[in-house]
């Protein structure tokens, strides 16, 4: 006999199935708009998909609208490949993948006395199934990749590869109505250099927004001095592509070393309205500013982070050389600007023609302190009268210039002319720069943003 609890569920169950499909529209958009509130997938869809084959098929298009496949299972992957994805798959507009590479050992038979030793670069999906599954999930407009190398069972890397991209990569190449693809290269050496990466995304002319993580220079150039590197044989050949999309609107590089002065020197065809240049390390002033200025018309948010480089390199600088305080930027179109730098305030001036910035965020440094930052948004001193949010990381608070007191001043500046001023351990989710900032500091790569020590900033 059943439960009361028991036949309460199944009397709700039936009641479901029973509503007209319009009602259950309106169910599963109030369970959607509900999920996105919260910021996160929404576990009372996938639920309501099993009440009836109704609820199912109308559930589907939103439970299998994103696919990650980081973390999937290899026992299960031949089922979900076969049984689950012909039914899904047509759902699906974003996936996330994760490629581990390894090198494996095969012994090639080259006559009846001749054996030769040859290395075959795999990835733990195994051969095929990358493109099985891409030719099912033929709707998918984002893609993002992750490549790592293989770790065996102690931890360690497998064999040194010399080409850390496996054939099984190549299916990408298909995917022609992507409008965003996110590359996050960590393998260890850094030979995926850019040609490979043109052919892989030339036919992908619908491009938004691309974003890579870690890049190789096909034709390493140099940006500071008159030696030989200055000569650019070709143009950058990510950059004549990219160039040659309309569609582009933004771009987003993080060590990618291929961005250099020969960006500026191409006509492009589409109206960028986001760039973000993180942990560039050989790029210049003048390649910053160019590259902008080519956008003055169409710029609407800016991130630097350890850019540009100073001809005097990356030291704390409480005055930049004459010549670079010459790169004004005049972004009129220009609303949100983050910045890490080890520069004074000097180089937040540099942006004093853009007048319509109305958002900064900063990571703070032992050179540009709360004073500075008072400067910039006083009465007196104001340069952006639009501003309406500062945003200022700092890794320690109460240390160095970034001391309790100090901070209260800022803030308290800021609410008498209408900005609202965040300084301290602030929330890094969501936001570029700021998680820019932690990945390196969790991997010491950064310089010291606060001062070292309270005797010192005595």
């Amino acid at each position: 006999m059943n439960s009361p609890a028991n036949s309460q569920s199944n009397t709700d169950k039936g009641s479901l199935s029973q509503l007209p499909t319009e009602i259950k529209l309106r169910i599963i958009d109030h369970l959607k708009l509900l999920a996105e509130k919260k910021g996160s997938p929404g576990t009372s869809l996938l639920k309501l998909a099993l009440v009836d084959r109704t609820f199912h098929e109308l559930c589907s298009p939103t439970n299998w609208k994103v696919l990650d496949l980081k973390s999937i299972r290899k026992n299960f992957l031949n089922q979900f490949i076969h049984d689950i994805l012909p039914h899904q798959g047509k759902h699906v507009r974003s996936m996330t993948l994760k490629l581990e590479f390894s090198v494996q050992h095969y012994a090639l038979r080259q006559g009846p006395n001749s054996i030769q030793a040859t290395d075959i670069i795999t990835d733990e999906y195994g051969p095929g199934r990358l493109s099985e599954i891409l030719k099912v999930c033929i709707n998918v407009t984002d893609l993002r990749i992750f490549l790592e190398h293989y770790m065996d069972e102690f931890g360690n890397l497998t064999d040194a590869l010399v080409n850390p991209i496996p054939t099984s990569l190549h299916p990408v190449a298909q995917l022609s109505n992507l409008t965003y693809i996110h590359l996050n290269n960590q393998t260890e050496d850094e030979s995926f250099k850019e040609e490979y990466l043109v052919n892989l995304i030339r036919n992908m002319v619908h491009l938004v927004h691309i974003r890579l993580d870690r890049l190789g220079a096909s034709f390493p150039t140099c940006d500071f001095c008159e030696c030989p590197n200055v000569i650019q044989p070709v143009l950058p050949p990510l950059a004549v592509h990219l160039a040659s999309l309309s569609s582009l609107r933004f771009i987003d590089f993080s060590m990618v070393d291929c961005f250099d002065w020969g960006w500026t020197k191409m006509k492009w065809k589409g109206a960028l309205e986001g760039i973000t240049l993180h942990r560039s390390t050989q790029l210049s002033f003048r390649a910053v500013h160019a590259f902008c200025s080519l956008f003055e018309d169409s710029l609407v948010s800016l991130s630097l982070c350890d850019v540009p480089l100073s001809n005097s390199g990356d030291l704390p600088l409480t005055s930049l050389p004459k010549d670079e305080l010459e790169y004004v930027f005049r972004l009129p179109k220009l609303k949100k600007l983050a910045v890490y730098t080890p520069y004074s305030i000097e180089f937040l001036r540099l942006f004093r023609e853009s007048r319509n910035i109305t958002n900064i965020n900063l990571v703070g440094n032992y050179i540009i302190g709360p004073e500075d930052l008072k400067s910039l948004i006083s009465h007196e001193t104001r340069i952006w009268k639009d501003l309406k949010s500062l945003l200022v990381q700092v890794k320690q608070v109460g240390k160095g210039r970034y001391r309790p007191r100090e901070i209260a001043d800022l803030v308290a500046c800021g609410s008498q002319v209408g900005v609202r001023v965040e300084c301290g351990s602030l929330a890094i989710e969501g936001n570029r720069l700021f998680e820019e900032y932690q990945s390196q500091f969790r991997l010491g790569q950064e310089w010291s943003p606060d001062e070292p020590s309270d005797s010192e900033s005595d």
